[in-house]
């Protein structure tokens, strides 16, 4: 034992005397744990100090002397060192020799490791991460030197001193510990210092992507360290540089709004933000994009409030502003009213005006108040079988008919801009309608007469006129007028809903300027009273003014909105952008899943309405189309729909199914018609295969009952005898051949042209095909000129009086023509017939119940689900109703503050 101990020793001085193992280093081993601890004789003892005496003295010479160091192989995996003959001095390179910093791609994925270079010879030992990082030179040496200072220290402290002046080094691959002394170290290169160095050469380079690769990795290995966080801000420095010089600023004020956020005092901060915003509000300026300046105005100060430099251009658009509220007021008192409250609302769009100024402003917009509305289309020509939202929001600004839906809850409330009070007598018999003698300044409708009432109801009673109304002609028996302001109508039998029936349109009588009508036609062409006209119409905008305007010399605040400007956008997020900006007032129609999002900016932009009518989505069958007269097929088509999963998917794009419901009536489900004791229509795909296998059997029976006439006529003929079991038993081959080539007709789904809709459509159309339903999807074009041949028509709904209203939707016609009937059975026609004879509330409300169940049963439509409609306002905009039945309900009362 004794023996073995000296040697090891012995190899241990001389290699650490001659410089042949890695420089500086001491196997752990050797010194640590091949000294025997116990039962030590007295010369063993003398033995040891002797040579480690001598050791020491060796390895301080060999330390002072910094030899070339040898390979990390040199040492064995037990702790023994190779025999020093065999050591190679020079295979350790020189710092100068290194690639400083690696490639990327050497730096990427590396294990962590360490340069140690030697303070004499300048070379440079790989090793294995050292700790603490970073700065482990700076970190160990300032420890050892608070150490050192002491006088007095603990053995603990003892111990750590000792070791921070022979660090403890781990070679790669090499499980053996080595000390290397510390004052001959000159510096220690991590391998997160040469990737941040790479990274700086990457930024240079421009190669941002592999720069800010190494960044993460180094913010990875040392999270929190300064210098990394500084690296990656020169390169967000770089990169928005970069883009500054390609013409791309918002990609690089996106960058700087980082450096912001980590270092609020940068010294290139507001140069660089200011050659990016500078041009961009430039721009805005000379393209008259006032709102797209103030918000880049307001982005910058909001968000580098300590380093924005913009007060030029505030100056600039206050000076614009003055100007632009200068010019309304001089149009203004040359009484060009319009193009004042067009300038005055420019002004104050494009700045924040002072107060005196804001109250110039707040006069001349007042005297002219001009509503904005953003809707999706203006084109209501395509081709359709019922009205588009383009033409039905036209009928509702230029055509007032007599009685117009004042409210909708479960039962519909009328009211009248012509009639001041009607009286039925005689139990309901006759009615006399008392005209208002005066109208209220604000009425942009003119005053009608008697008779002018009196020859619209003679053309609709009239058989040979395009205007027939054959429901009406049933119930009014004739009608007197008794003066220009009073008119007796007479009954024939007591209409149920008065109100209801007389919802027509009236004649309008030569208009105030001595022109000829109203250039507004109904449908049947003729000139009809509105409460507004079109002024202009075109792509980018459609305006409608009051047919009377308010007069002058009132107070400003009794004046309501004079114009109406339709503006049609392509795109909802621009439309909702424009809101927020205060570009447009209303938005007609917001999509359900736009509601909750608008609404949280309430306080801020305004205010969204929820409608008291929704959007019935119903399919309904053409009645010249031979597959009305298929009712397996009917059925199938409305059991394969699965209404609850498209309408959270696709229609509302929400889960919970808030703002609309699976519905199985035409009519809403609040309507005193709607039966609470109905069925939805489940979907029952396995039912409709079936039904739709019915259905195709159905078309093959008159060809085999032709084929076995043909054979029982032949047979008895013969004189044989017939048994037409025994017959189709054996001509099974025959009669299936005969029949293979006929299939179910192809039919023709007419979509209304809506995005939202066009999507549910297509699902619908995907799932029926699967079953075995041939259906093409059909959406009407601007460029068609006529309407598709179409057997079903996917379409919405808005019945406001659905005792009078389900004959229009059932059978898309309103000349109510009994002939469209005779697809439908006859009970079913008695049943449709009868409303127009019930004479109690209550008899009707039980007949609606029973035609609801009987028309989801037999599907002579297809009642999908309802869709809560909502419209939202700008907070400037008031006087519209708590729950508008319609978008331009009561538009004529609406006023536009500044």
């Amino acid at each position: 034992m004794r023996r073995s101990v000296v040697s090891r020793c012995f190899l241990t001085f001389r290699s650490i005397r001659d410089g042949s193992v890695p420089a500086m280093l001491q196997t752990v081993c050797p010194l640590q744990t091949r000294f025997p601890t116990k039962r030590r004789t007295a010369g063993s003892r003398l033995w040891c100090v002797l040579l480690l005496g001598g050791l020491l003295m060796s390895a301080s010479a060999g330390l002072a002397q910094e030899e070339p160091v040898g390979s990390e192989s040199e040492a064995t995996e037990n702790g023994s060192t190779e025999d020093p003959q065999d050591v190679d001095r020079d295979v350790l390179p020189k710092l100068e020799e290194m690639q400083r910093p690696p490639s990327y791609d050497e730096l990427i994925d590396a294990e962590p490791f360490d340069w140690i270079v030697l303070r004499a010879s300048g070379q440079v030992i790989v090793c294995e991460p050292m700790e603490p990082r970073p700065d482990t030179l700076k970190k160990i040496q300032d420890e050892h030197d608070a150490l050192a200072v002491r006088r007095r220290r603990t053995r603990e402290e003892n111990a750590r001193l000792s070791e921070l002046r022979l660090p403890q080094i781990y070679l790669p691959g090499d499980p053996q510990a080595y000390r290397i002394r510390l004052d001959s170290i000159d510096q220690i290169i991590g391998i997160e210092q040469l990737m941040l160095e790479r990274a700086a050469l990457l930024i240079e380079e421009e190669d941002f992507v592999r720069a800010y690769d190494l960044i993460v990795r180094v913010q990875e290995l040392v999270p929190g360290w300064d210098a990394a966080e500084q690296q990656y801000i020169a390169l967000l420095i770089a990169e928005a540089e970069f883009h500054q010089r390609h013409n791309r600023p918002y990609a690089g004020l996106a960058l700087l709004e980082q450096v912001y956020d980590l270092q609020d005092d940068h010294p290139r901060l507001p140069e660089l933000l200011k050659s990016l915003y500078d041009p961009l509000i430039a721009q805005a300026i000379e393209q008259q994009d006032y709102s797209r300046a103030r918000g880049l105005l307001t982005r910058w100060s909001d968000t580098f409030p300590r380093v924005a430099d913009n007060d030029h251009w505030r100056k600039t658009l206050q000076d614009i502003a003055d100007r632009t509220l200068a010019e309304a007021a001089s149009l203004q008192r040359g009484g060009r009213l319009r193009e004042a409250a067009v300038r005055a609302r420019e002004a104050g769009r494009i700045w924040d005006l002072p107060r005196q100024r804001r109250n110039v402003l707040g006069e001349i917009v007042a005297r002219y108040q001009i509503v904005r509305v953003g809707v999706e289309s203006l084109d209501g020509d395509r081709p359709f079988p019922v009205p588009l939202p383009p033409v039905r929001r036209h009928r509702e600004l230029t055509e007032e008919p007599l009685f117009s839906v004042d409210r909708f809850q479960e039962v519909t409330y009328y009211r009248s801009a012509f009639i001041e009070d009607w009286d039925p007598q005689d139990l309901g018999r006759s009615v006399t309608f008392h005209l208002r003698t005066s109208r209220p300044w604000w009425h942009p409708q003119p005053l009608i007469k008697a008779g002018q009432i009196a020859d619209a109801l003679s053309r609709r009673l009239d058989p040979d006129s395009d205007e027939y109304d054959p429901r009406l002609a049933s119930f009014v028996a004739g009608f007197t007028v008794k003066s220009p302001t009073r008119l007796e109508v007479r009954f024939s039998r007591v209409p149920l809903s008065l109100a209801a029936l007389f919802r027509m349109l009236i004649p309008a009588a030569v208009d105030e300027d001595g022109s000829e009508g109203n250039p507004d036609a109904s449908a049947a062409g003729s000139p009809v009273v509105g409460g507004f006209r079109l002024r202009e119409s075109g792509d980018a905008e459609r305006s409608y003014v009051r047919r009377i305007p308010e007069p002058d010399g009132m107070n400003l605040l009794q004046y309501h909105v004079a114009e109406i400007v339709e503006e049609p956008f392509e795109n909802r997020d621009d439309m909702i952008r424009a809101w927020r900006r205060g570009r447009i007032d209303v938005i007609a129609s917001v999509r359900p899943w736009e509601v909750d999002p608008l609404r949280s900016s309430e306080n801020e932009s305004g205010f969204v309405q929820q409608q008291a009518i929704p959007a019935s989505h119903v399919i309904v069958f053409n009645p010249q189309s031979d597959v009305l007269r298929h009712p397996q097929l009917r059925r199938a088509l409305s059991l394969s729909v699965p209404r609850e999963e498209i309408l959270k998917r696709i229609v509302l794009r929400d889960d919970r199914g808030r703002h609309g419901r699976v519905t199985g009536s035409v009519w809403p489900a609040s309507s005193y018609a709607s039966d609470p004791r109905g069925q939805v229509v489940e979907y029952n795909p396995y039912l409709a295969f079936a039904l739709r296998f019915a259905a195709l059997e159905r078309l093959r029976i008159p060809v085999r009952q032709k084929l076995v006439a043909a054979a029982r006529e032949q047979v008895l003929k013969s004189g044989g005898e017939w048994d037409e079991t025994v017959w189709r038993e054996q001509n099974r081959a025959l009669l299936e051949e005969a029949t293979a080539d006929i299939q179910l007709p192809q039919l023709t789904l007419l979509c209304e042209p809506d995005p939202v809709m066009e999507a549910a459509a297509e699902t619908m159309v995907d799932l029926w095909t699967r079953i075995g339903i041939p259906v093409v999807l059909k959406v009407p074009q601007a460029s068609d000129t006529d309407i598709p041949d179409w057997d079903l028509m996917y379409r919405r709904v808005w019945m406001q009086e659905p005792l009078l209203d389900v004959w229009s939707v059932l059978l898309t016609d309103h000349t109510l023509d009994v002939n469209l009937l005779e697809p439908f059975p006859d009970w079913f026609r008695q049943d449709l017939t009868l409303l127009d004879f019930v004479g109690s509330f209550r008899l009707a409300r039980d007949q609606l119940f029973r035609m609801q169940r009987n028309m989801a049963a037999q599907a002579f439509l297809i009642p999908l689900w309802e869709v809560d409609q909502f419209t939202a306002f700008r907070g400037q905009v008031s006087g519209y109703s708590e729950r508008p039945v319609s978008v331009y309900d009561r538009v004529s009362r609406w006023v536009v503050k500044p």
